[in-house]
């Protein structure tokens, strides 16, 4: 079996941080060292990245980005068709997918972090907001 090489950590941190600097934020702002994640708005949404490694005995750790954001609480009445509605937006949506977490919907993207550059990250990033940003109000509407 060939020997991994260890992620380089520090090197993904300096993109995000690019990332969050191009948008016109402050990254030290915006991180939080003990948990490895940025918090930051897009709108009226926030937008989390956060950095996490899947540990499996014998193996090197592997390493993970996920874009996301709160985007509502899961409403009380009319469930059958909020959660078709929500897998409508799935199938229009590229790269990101809705998840529920307690009772909050998320929109998400997770990828390996290993090979992540600048544009993806952007791009990323940009997604996930704009998809928050744009479907917080309207789905709240809709449903609560």
């Amino acid at each position: 079996m060939a020997e991994t090489k260890p992620i380089d950590l520090e090197k993904y941190k300096k993109i995000i941080a690019e990332v969050v600097r191009d948008i016109g934020l402050n990254p030290d702002e915006c991180y939080n060292e003990q948990g490895n994640y940025w918090t930051l708005l897009k709108g009226s949404a926030e937008v989390n990245i956060y950095l996490y490694t899947i540990d499996r005995p014998g193996e090197p750790p592997e390493w993970y980005i996920e874009f996301s954001s709160p985007v509502m609480q899961i409403p009380s009445t009319y469930l059958l068709a909020f959660y078709r509605r929500l897998l409508e937006e799935n199938a229009q949506r590229i790269a990101l997918k809705f998840a529920l977490r307690e009772d909050t919907v998320w929109v998400e993207i997770t990828r390996e972090l290993e090979g992540l550059s600048f544009d993806e990250c952007r791009r990323n990033l940009t997604r996930i907001g704009e998809t928050a940003d744009e479907l917080d109000d309207i789905l709240k509407e809709e449903f609560q």
